[in-house]
């Protein structure tokens, strides 16, 4: 939880395919993160399954956003605020789209 809370440096984050869960608040108020990339997933490689809930919250220069292949469920709060987003692809897997998931974004 909390792993990269407001380091307004980060700008553009790689996130490998080894990585299989991520904590609440990971990256919230990474203020000038514009990027996420998350790793392929293929059958000889793991990919993100679980997202703690505002895992993006108030990154607001956050414009584009790749969700991986096997996400289930958009956590609550995952994207408030994130007031910059334009481009978000949501994966065919996503079941369920947790509260103010996308709440104050324009």
């Amino acid at each position: 939880d909390n792993a990269f809370y407001g380091c307004t440096a980060l700008k553009s984050i790689i996130i490998p395919s080894s990585v299989i869960s991520m904590g609440h608040f990971c990256f919230r108020n990474c203020s000038s993160l514009t990027t996420v990339q998350f790793g392929p997933g293929t059958s000889t490689t793991t990919t993100v399954v679980a997202l703690g809930d505002g895992i993006f919250e108030g990154c607001s220069q956050l414009t584009c956003v790749t969700l991986p292949p096997e996400l289930p469920i958009i956590p609550q709060s995952a994207f408030m605020g994130c007031t910059s987003l334009v481009t978000l692809k949501i994966p065919s897997s996503v079941e369920t789209i947790g509260d103010y998931a996308f709440h104050s974004c324009q």
